[in-house]
């Protein structure tokens, strides 16, 4: 019942976890993936079109960079939502696009406002789109659900201390008349927690073992099941938190081991009883 009761909470703890540091990501991932759009005017030179491009790509803080003619993007949409959305005789509406990304850091500092404006100052460009505002509130929200998470995973680590805790004290508990008659013999201390130190580590590893494999096949199925979790989960962010979840697993047993035997040596007769 200790080894399951501590496993338990320690995968809860270490789901939540995974969750929490991967939620503040999301910020970054966001920034990265809503695209820049410039689209530009009808019945330019080739010529100004590449100088446009070059541009774009020469800045460091730029990636993905695409030209989308509107012949292409009339064909995504023909293929997203079919022929009724064009009238018979109706002219492509839609105009040539230069799509990119910008980098995180970049983004961050706001220096994209300076960017977008001396795009917007090229004669080629008709209006350049970045869905800044979008990409705010959904940040935004995101921050509401760090809080949340963040919340949870201190009420699941209060409940994973106590859980073990009490889950050795009451191993502990009946075993307090042998430990005290060992105490009275002469046995020193450390003779007295050997014991108990080994079977707490012993919880610990096993514990500690199920919970990882527990939450490595959760992590590995939402991997395999939902392609967002494949942009989300860092691999190494990850693998640290399980290594993170086995140390813990194995240092806690042994140091409330060590304080509850402690506590037992220093009862008095009367104590013993109550």
């Amino acid at each position: 019942m200790s080894i399951f009761s501590y496993a338990l909470s320690l995968f809860v703890l270490g789901f939540y976890l995974v969750i929490l540091i991967h939620i503040s990501r999301l910020d970054d991932i966001i920034n990265e993936k809503t695209p820049l759009i410039i689209e530009l005017k009808d019945n330019i030179p080739p010529e100004m079109k590449e100088s446009l491009l070059e541009y774009v790509k020469a800045r460091d803080y730029t990636f993905d960079v695409k030209y989308i003619p509107k012949e292409k993007g009339m064909e995504i949409l023909l293929e997203q939502y079919g022929d009724e959305i064009l009238v018979d005789s109706a002219a492509n509406p839609l105009k040539d696009i230069v799509k990119l990304k910008l980098k995180n850091d970049f983004v961050e500092q706001g220096k994209y406002k300076e960017f977008i404006e001396r795009i917007r100052a090229n004669p080629v460009v008709e209006e350049c789109i970045f869905e800044k505002e979008s990409a705010e509130a959904l940040k935004k929200n995101l921050a509401g659900i760090n809080s949340i998470f963040l919340a949870l995973g201190i009420i699941f680590a209060v409940i994973s201390f106590v859980l073990i805790y009490n889950n050795l004290r009451f191993i502990l508990h009946a075993d307090r008349f042998m430990i005290k008659n060992l105490e009275l013999i002469g046995a020193s201390p450390s003779f007295i927690k050997r014991p108990y130190i080994k079977l707490a580590i012993k919880i610990g590893f096993f514990s500690g073992l199920i919970s990882i494999l527990l939450l490595s096949g959760i992590l590995i199925f939402l991997n395999y099941k939902y392609d967002v979790f494949n942009v989300i989960l860092d691999a190494k962010t990850t693998l640290l938190i399980l290594i993170s979840m086995f140390f813990i697993s194995l240092l806690l047993p042994p140091l409330f081991i060590n304080y509850l035997v402690n506590r037992y040596l220093h009862l008095t007769s009367k104590q013993m009883y109550s």
